[in-house]
């Protein structure tokens, strides 16, 4: 009993420890490292897309990674609305409008969009679905995709 509870302390005393390392941190972030932070979660999307795309048109024949790649997209679409800090706005070079902190519900309605479509491309894979499910699942995220970037980023110089 008194290892048992040495443990849960232990645990319980990481877990604080954690905890407020991660709040720490955070509040120290720089709308430059926000940026840069977003910008490889966005380049993140983009890699797993382009691999997608790539199994899916028989340029390479990992069928068995379209999983992977699909759930990482789902993974990134949870934080995509948190990449996007009001104090991220400005700092460093970004592809960002200040379109998406003027319309704050906007942005986050395309979020959520970007967030259901991937999952559903990855329940779609994961449920053993044909390539059509499969293709009409990707062009609907795409078409997420494509449905926040017109209107909250910039074209690239």
């Amino acid at each position: 009993m008194t290892r048992r509870f040495a443990s849960l302390i232990a645990a319980t005393v990481a877990a604080a420890t954690l905890a407020a390392g991660v709040g720490v941190a955070s509040a120290a972030d720089q709308p430059a490292d926000q940026i840069k932070y977003r910008q490889a979660v966005m380049r993140s999307v983009g890699g797993h897309m382009g691999a997608i795309a790539a199994i899916m048109k028989g340029e390479i024949s990992h069928t068995g990674h379209l999983s992977a790649h699909a759930n990482a997209i789902a993974g990134m679409a949870v934080v995509a609305a948190d990449v996007f800090p009001p104090s991220s706005a400005s700092g460093a070079e970004t592809r960002a409008k200040p379109e998406i902190w003027q319309d704050w519900d906007e942005f986050l309605g395309k979020a959520e969009a970007f967030r259901t479509a991937s999952a559903n491309l990855a329940s779609v894979i994961d449920g053993g679905g044909d390539s059509a499910a499969v293709g009409a699942a990707f062009g609907d995220l795409g078409k997420s995709c494509g449905g926040c970037h017109r209107p909250f980023r910039a074209d690239a110089n």
